[in-house]
C-alpha cells in the first residue's frame, strides 16, 4: 500500500490553519489580565471616583481590545457605573454605542 501524496497546496492550507489556531490561543492567553476588574462605580463620593479611575485605568491598560479604541474604552468604563452614576451615564453610553 502506498501513502497518498500530499501536495504543496494541502500542506500550505494545513500550516495556515495551525498558525491561525496558535495565534487565537496566544491572543486568548495574553488577554488575561493580572488586574481584577474595577468595582462598580456608584457615584457616592469623590474618594470612590478617584479609586474607580485608578482601578479602571490599571485594568484597561491590560485589555488588548481597548488599547487602541477610545470608543470601546469609554463604553467599557461607563459599563462599570451603577445606581445614580449609571443614570447619569446612560445618555453618554447610548451616544458612544451609536458611533
Amino acid at each position: 500500500m502506498s501513502t497518498p501524496e500530499v501536495n504543496t497546496n494541502q500542506l500550505m492550507a494545513q500550516l495556515i490553519e495551525q498558525v491561525a489556531q496558535l495565534t487565537a490561543n496566544l491572543h486568548k492567553a495574553s488577554a488575561k489580565s493580572s488586574m481584577n476588574k474595577p468595582e462598580l462605580f456608584k457615584g457616592s463620593s469623590s474618594a470612590e471616583a478617584r479609586r474607580f479611575i485608578a482601578q479602571y485605568q490599571s485594568w484597561a491598560m491590560e485589555q488588548p481590545d481597548l488599547s487602541n479604541n477610545e470608543g470601546k474604552l469609554i463604553k467599557a468604563a461607563l459599563g462599570f457605573f451603577s445606581g445614580k452614576a449609571a443614570d447619569w451615564a446612560t445618555p453618554y453610553l447610548l451616544d458612544v454605542t451609536k458611533r
